[in-house]
């Protein structure tokens, strides 16, 4: 699940986003953007076994040509299986993205 907060004005370009999922994508956000990209995931490891994590909250910031400052919230976690019952918090992450190169090479 995917909520995405954002305006969005004629001429701007296809807007991407990072989550949900477990790559990322090459494309960053545009110079004065701002893009909330939130979910959750559950997750069975086994027939014992199941993690919950929410709320996967990424926000990006676009600075300019090829860059955008990132922040990863941190998330809570549950755990359940045979031994019990476990939860708590995630670390928070932050740093940037640069997209390098544009335009397609063909090899």
């Amino acid at each position: 699940m995917v909520l995405v907060g954002t305006t969005a004005r004629a001429g701007d370009g296809e807007m991407v986003a990072d989550r949900p999922g477990f790559g990322e994508s090459a494309s960053v956000v545009g110079r004065g953007r701002v893009q909330l990209e939130t979910g959750l995931t559950w997750t069975r490891v086994d027939r014992e076994v199941c993690v919950f994590d929410l709320p996967q909250a990424l926000v990006r910031v676009g600075l300019g040509g090829s860059l955008e400052f990132r922040v990863l919230a941190s998330d809570w976690l549950r755990g359940e299986g045979p031994g019990g019952t476990e939860s708590g918090w995630s670390d928070t992450s932050i740093g940037f993205k640069w997209h390098v190169a544009k335009g397609r090479r063909r090899f």
